[in-house]
Parts: C-alpha cells; structure tokens; sequence
C-alpha cells in the first residue's frame, strides 16, 4: 500500500510541475516529455525497453531546449 500512495504523490507533483511548466512558458510546452518508465509494464516489454537503450536513473521529466552562445 505505502508504494502506492508514494507513486500517487509524485504523479500529484509531476500533473502540478508540468501544468506549472506549460503555463509558465509556453513557447517551450511541446518541449517537456516524460519518461513513463517507472509504471510496471511487464517483464518482456521491460527487456525490450532496455535493448532499445533504457537505463537506470534517468530523469523522470525531461526540458529539452537548445542554447546557442554568440561570441
């Protein structure tokens, strides 16, 4: 049970993040992604996800945005 109310909060905190995030800037709101990784999603599926490149400890929420320096 505790692992579930655990997950529960920080789906709570990712739905307010993003909501935030999107509002906040909205020129960069395509640009967030998560990773949905954490979910259980069955063991052959799991690999498959690896084989493709998954790897442990890999941001849950992901701000892709480029930066371009003049100098």
């Amino acid at each position: 049970m505790r692992k579930k109310r655990k997950s529960r909060i920080e789906e709570q905190n990712q739905v307010a993040f993003v909501t935030w995030f999107r509002l906040q800037y909205p020129q960069y709101k395509k640009l967030i992604t998560i990773a949905s990784f954490g979910e259980n999603i069955g063991e052959k599926r799991m690999a498959r996800l690896k084989q493709m490149g998954l790897t442990a400890g890999f941001p849950d929420i992901v701000i892709q945005v480029a930066r371009f320096y003049r100098e």
